[in-house]
């Protein structure tokens, strides 16, 4: 009998698909700012983390990708109408194949899209609250993961919450005093 652990965590700045997305938040959140501006990072980095194909790494290394924008607890009239004309644009081609719940959403990307906006709408509600959270505790990491995992669609193994935060603790690194000793003890336990 052999017990086969394969390891998948990367350092971010090493994998190809962060830098593109950690360039692209880097480009548009303006640090220190109001806690407006890290509810739009927020939201920005789950539009991200929650899509991936291809075809939208592309676009956001080409500088193509728009800001979106949370305006009074939900996603700004603009902003719908950006992430509509992306996911038209690519054909529905927005999701990343290998990956749950991606993976079934690009079987039927009607359907998935209307999940994926559904998710965005939510996290738009809540996204000034996150901001907050993030902001002014010092348990920060573990107290925005069980705020992140109560919004529909985030509970189940903690992957993409994982990847929110780890992205969010990243960009913020610099304002955020104490989250990279928070995150030595945060993860999600999981297959790899």
């Amino acid at each position: 009998n052999r017990f086969y652990v394969r390891l998948t965590n990367m350092v971010r700045t090493m994998d190809p698909t962060s830098k593109i997305f950690l360039a692209h938040y880097a480009a548009n959140y303006k640090p220190g700012g109001s806690t407006e501006e890290l509810a739009n990072l927020i939201l920005n980095i789950v539009w991200m983390r929650n899509s991936m194909s291809k075809e939208i790494v592309k676009m956001c290394d080409q500088g193509k990708m728009p800001w979106l924008r949370v305006d009074k607890g939900k996603l700004a009239e603009e902003s719908k109408k950006a992430a509509d004309a992306v996911y038209l644009a690519l054909g529905g081609k927005i999701f990343f194949g290998s990956v749950e719940p991606m993976k079934s959403r690009s079987k039927f990307p009607r359907r998935g899209y209307g999940e994926f906006a559904s998710e965005l709408v939510a996290f738009a509600k809540r996204a000034h609250d996150l901001a907050a959270l993030w902001k002014g505790r010092a348990d920060a990491v573990g107290a925005l993961a069980k705020e992140i995992r109560r919004i529909s669609g985030f509970g189940g193994k903690g992957f993409r919450m994982k990847e929110i935060i780890l992205d969010l603790a990243e960009v913020t690194k610099a304002e955020c005093p104490g989250v990279d000793h928070q995150l030595v003890d945060f993860g999600v336990v999981g297959p790899g």
